[in-house]
């Protein structure tokens, strides 16, 4: 990015800054004021683009605190690339480091959630597993330890220690939920998928897990083989696990020693 560049963006990020040095209106108007224009716009947009894809945390502070939030994080953490899509991961460290989201210490892991989310629907395409095959697999017993299961790429682990998983259940209700719901300090997980094998194709769900299943699948996710995961994940009900992944086509690929499927 050149001076002159730099010094424009830097100065939209900023409502107090001076106009660059050098800045003119081609009709000679006051630059102060045009530039206000392209600030607030600059603001406004991102903060819109960014309660959209964090919905429910809109909601749960509702639209006047979440949006003051928003603003001075499109300040301080503006996009680096055009893609919107892509812009909104830091937002869950950066309410970890600010005093004005202290009352709220479950927002980052909501958000985490939420950009999960909108992770998965952008992940890539992959063909599941036919389930006959999964299931001739499983029936190799001897191999089944050594095994690395490979998840669909849209697939995340979501642990958190706040109930943001049930938080975000209860906002996806018919009726306008509450923004005084109680969060508890609270163990929760789920798993995040993009299902192409629904009806209509490309529906994103998010499946509250037990802890140990949780610990399993990022285990999976990890690569790590399946008799690893399964001993580091504890008390684990391993065919309910992978039941829940063909269901939902997460599992694209069986990868035992010797095979580079």
């Amino acid at each position: 990015m050149t001076s002159d560049l730099a010094d424009f963006a830097a100065a939209l990020r900023r409502p107090d800054a001076p106009p660059p040095a050098g800045l003119k209106a081609w009709n000679g108007s006051d630059v102060g004021r045009r530039l206000d224009v392209h600030r607030n716009t600059f603001v406004v947009t991102l903060v819109q683009a960014l309660g959209e894809t964090l919905p429910v945390c809109r909601q749960a502070l509702g639209d006047a605190c979440f949006d003051a939030l928003a603003r001075d994080h499109v300040r301080a953490e503006p996009p680096r690339t055009p893609v919107l899509a892509e812009w909104g991961d830091g937002f869950a460290p950066w309410l970890a480091t600010v005093p004005a989201a202290a009352a709220w210490p479950w927002l980052p892991g909501l958000a985490r959630l939420e950009r999960a989310r909108v992770t998965a629907f952008h992940a890539a395409d992959a063909t599941p597993l036919p389930v006959a095959e999964v299931a001739s697999r499983l029936a190799d017993a001897a191999s089944l330890g050594a095994t690395r299961l490979v998840l669909h790429p849209s697939c995340q682990v979501v642990l958190e220690n706040w109930g943001v998983v049930s938080l975000w259940a209860a906002h996806q209700t018919g009726d306008a939920p509450p923004q005084d719901l109680a969060v508890f300090e609270q163990d929760e997980a789920a798993l995040v998928l993009r299902d192409d094998t629904a009806i209509g194709g490309g529906e994103v769900l998010l499946l509250p897990l037990p802890l140990p299943a949780a610990r399993c699948a990022e285990a999976l996710r990890q690569g790590h083989p399946l008799g690893e995961a399964v001993a580091e994940a504890g008390d684990v009900d391993l065919a309910g696990l992978l039941a829940l992944f063909i269901r939902h086509g997460a599992l694209v690929g069986w990868r035992t020693p010797g095979d580079d499927r």
